[in-house]
């Protein structure tokens, strides 16, 4: 059904009706799949976009390019994640890890040590003893030599110590409200 290579049923052969009502559902679910942003793009285009390969290929190349303005929406995005907007450490540091994921996957080539250097920068107010010693235990070539992996280890670690601070602050102001209504 995505596939634009294949041809169409034409309009006289007995599974048009049916092709095009399962296409336009897929073109229809596709568009369920998309970010708000690309979604917007998407509808605005001038591109047809009716059935699920029309639609599939206006997503593809509206979303899926290295286009310079995508590029810079979506790099400035991750880059003004705003720590105070999320609940918790966990949400703050997947959300940011999600926009540069696709920064990357748009070629832009955010480097595992910058994001890691951005999320310290961020989460010092949330965990600042944590991260000093983060910090002193990376090696002087961690620029270069800084992995995806070490980066997913950081933000698992970063969420799982964001948790205990919560539990830890969470308990403290529960304990200072009972002490206060005795």
């Amino acid at each position: 059904m995505i596939d634009d290579t294949i041809p169409r049923p034409v309009v006289t052969q007995e599974t048009y009706v049916r092709w095009t009502g399962i296409s336009c559902a897929i073109g229809a679910w596709l568009m369920t799949q998309l970010s708000p942003k690309v979604l917007t793009l998407v509808i605005n285009s001038s591109d047809a976009k009716e059935y699920a390969d029309e639609a599939f290929a206006t997503i593809k190349k509206l979303a899926l390019r290295n286009d310079h303005v995508l590029a810079r929406t979506t790099s400035v995005e991750a880059l003004m994640t705003d720590r105070q907007r999320y609940p918790t450490v966990k949400a703050f540091v997947e959300s940011f890890y999600d926009k540069v994921t696709i920064c990357n996957n748009l070629g832009l080539g955010i480097t595992p040590y910058f994001s890691l250097q951005w999320l310290i920068h961020h989460l010092r107010d949330d965990l600042p003893v944590w991260l000093e010693i983060y910090e002193s235990t990376l090696p002087r070539d961690a620029a270069a030599k800084l992995t995806e992996d070490d980066l997913h280890r950081f933000i698992n670690t970063a969420s799982e110590k964001g948790r205990e601070a919560e539990l830890y602050h969470a308990s403290n102001l529960h304990a200072a409200v009972k002490t206060n209504t005795r």
